[in-house]
Parts: C-alpha cells; structure tokens; sequence
C-alpha cells in the first residue's frame, strides 16, 4: 500500500490551519502544522517523510524560507501570502519556493498545486 503523502500547514491563524487541515485530509494527505517558525523547523525533524510545506509567508518570511530549503532541499514549498505581500511571495520562488498563492485562498488551486509537487 502506497503511503499518503504528508504535508506540513505553517500559519498563524488557527481559522485557517483548521480549514486546510480538513479540506486536505479529506483529500487523503496526512497533516501536520506549525504556527511559528520554530515549530516549524521542529516538525521537519519529528516528521521526515514531509514532502511540502504550505507556508504562510507572515510566519517568518522568506528567512524560514530559505531555512526549510537549507535544512531539507527535497521538500517543496508552497508560499500563501496576504494582501500587500504578492511582490515579495514572487521574490521568494527565486529563493526556491515553488509557488505562491493570494489569500483568501482558492483550494482548487491550492489542490492543483500540491499534486503538482507531488508528481
């Protein structure tokens, strides 16, 4: 039987870990989260089979970022950005995120795009 793959949700909102947490779940991916970047970092080592990472960019920014990639290259990051903060989030694929998505967040692309990293 093939393993699910786990996703690691990086926010500070509790509305928005809760969303994701049960519209990816449902989807049959196994979740974890963090709401700060040092549980973040804590999380890549307590789960190692973590293959993206949805990251509010708010949550230690493009720093965390370039930790996550520094601390485990292989995983792909998705950047979710709030209103002001596009410009940056685009910054931050050169920094090698995979892409970035607006809040509120569309989980149609969000699926797509989490699919996409996984094949």
């Amino acid at each position: 039987m093939i393993q699910p793959a786990r996703l690691l949700i990086v926010d500070d909102e509790d509305a928005i870990i809760r969303l994701l947490t049960q519209f990816l779940t449902s989807r049959g991916y196994l979740v974890c989260w963090a709401d700060r970047a040092v549980t973040c970092l804590a999380a890549l080592d307590e789960f190692p089979d973590i293959r993206v990472v949805l990251l509010d960019l708010g949550v230690g920014g493009t720093e965390l970022l370039r930790l996550l990639k520094v601390k485990r290259p292989d995983i792909d990051v998705i950047m979710m950005t709030g209103q002001g903060e596009e410009g940056l989030a685009r910054r931050s694929i050169t920094l090698g995120a995979f892409d970035h998505l607006p809040k509120p967040l569309d989980l149609s692309i969000l699926e797509r795009l989490v699919r996409a990293c996984i094949d």
